[in-house]
């Protein structure tokens, strides 16, 4: 209470009294989060605080938050709130102590969410040195909408690729790629994708023996020769694998021998794999057929038949993988041409003259055998004694005269 006192020449006071508080105004602090802090929607956000007063103590109990677009928020020391509406908040932090006398402390927040990103192309996760790959991608942000044409691509091994929701690329440097994808929203958050690729060539690989189509006899040795070569490894033909459709593994380097190939059509494939894990291949076609055998069984060779005579042809043919092929052996003269078919056959046409005769099969591999042998169509000399006549008696010592004729129609 303030007095004021005044007395006169009488000695008499006079007094005036009023009252007055001195009290010091509280001090308050927001502890966290930090100014400036930006957190997801529906995020849990602690705030936390404290406030002393030179009067009446620690007045922390009594803090009061507010946010400047939500209001209360709670009181306390400490408050969490999961509710926070997306945007700019000014959090308030306020204190009234005994006296009346208050004091508030104010930070800044962002309730912002972060975009989401998505890359949806390539699928495939490795591609050929030069090759077009096209990145597409999209994004959305819950505050801003479709953030797709903001995506900035970049690789981990080239930098940066370009913008937009589709790019297409046909410079990446050989190796692993960490793409990325990272659009930011106006509140400067920023959401992100990956993928990783490999940019790695295939290995080229090529047989250069046997070529594509032999043929083979059975339990003959085959040879078999490639060459393998990568962009990123260099030679890899010691590592070139062989295999057959029909035996499987053959062996491994860059000749392998074979002589146990079973009877049929092989595709031989020879490939190569790089450190990347890329395989090359390369294959060909060989077939394992024997030849047929093929015997002519009469007539001899040598043999001399009158024109008009019937001459009868007789051969066997067999063959490892088809059996008897008898009936289908091809009879064909030098002379004459064609024939007949079959295991046997008889002609009587065959014209004057020596004719090779041969029996060729083909079995059903494709492969073909023959044989020959040598016959001669020739007509026997045609001779009459023209005189004297069968049974003339003649004179001794008379001059007889011997007449005759000669013909043959070769």
């Amino acid at each position: 209470m303030i007095t004021a006192a005044a007395t006169d020449s009488g000695g008499k006071t006079g007094r005036a009294s009023i009252t007055i508080t001195v009290n010091n105004t509280p001090a308050a602090l927001i502890t966290a989060p930090a100014t400036g802090a930006t957190f997801e929607p529906g995020a849990a956000v602690t705030f936390t605080g404290s406030a002393s007063d030179t009067e009446d103590g620690d007045l922390s109990a009594t803090i009061a938050w507010t946010s400047s677009r939500d209001g209360a928020l709670g009181t306390g020391r400490t408050i969490t709130t999961s509710t926070l509406s997306t945007g700019t908040h000014t959090i308030t932090a306020t204190v009234t102590d005994s006296g009346g006398k208050t004091t508030h402390t104010m930070i800044t927040i962002t309730v912002n969410a972060t975009p989401v990103v998505a890359i949806t192309a390539p699928t495939g996760t490795t591609f050929e040195p030069g090759a077009a790959v096209t990145f597409t991608g999209s994004a959305t942000d819950v505050e801003d909408g479709t953030l797709t044409s903001r995506i900035v691509w970049t690789s981990s091994r080239d930098g940066a690729l370009g913008t937009g929701a589709t790019i297409a690329v046909s410079t990446l440097s050989t190796g692993i790629h960490t793409i990325t994808a990272a659009a930011t929203d106006n509140a400067n958050k920023t959401g992100r994708a990956t993928i990783t690729i490999a940019v790695n060539a295939t290995p080229t690989v090529a047989i250069t023996a046997p070529a594509t189509g032999a043929s083979l006899e059975p339990g003959a040795t085959a040879t078999f020769t490639a060459t393998a070569t990568d962009v990123e490894d260099g030679n890899l033909a010691s590592a070139v694998i062989w295999t057959s459709s029909r035996d499987g593994l053959l062996g491994t380097g860059p000749s392998v021998t074979a002589s146990t190939l079973s009877a049929g059509t092989h595709i031989i494939a020879a490939s190569a794999t790089d450190t990347a894990g890329k395989t090359g291949r390369a294959t060909i076609t060989v077939t394992v057929n024997a030849t047929p055998r093929v015997s002519i069984t009469a007539p001899a060779s040598g043999s001399n038949y009158e024109p008009g005579t019937a001459v009868t042809f007789t051969a066997t043919a067999t063959d490892a993988e088809d059996g008897n092929l008898a009936a289908r052996i091809s009879w064909i003269s030098s002379r004459d041409g064609v024939l007949g078919t079959g295991g046997s056959i008889t002609t009587s046409t065959l014209s004057s003259g020596t004719h090779a005769i041969i029996a060729s099969v083909t079995d059903s591999g494709g492969k073909s055998a023959s044989v020959a042998i040598s016959v001669l169509v020739n007509a026997t000399p045609t001779v009459a004694i023209t005189a004297p006549a069968s049974g003339a008696i003649l004179e001794i010592g008379a001059a007889t005269t011997l007449t005759a004729t000669a013909s043959d129609p070769e």
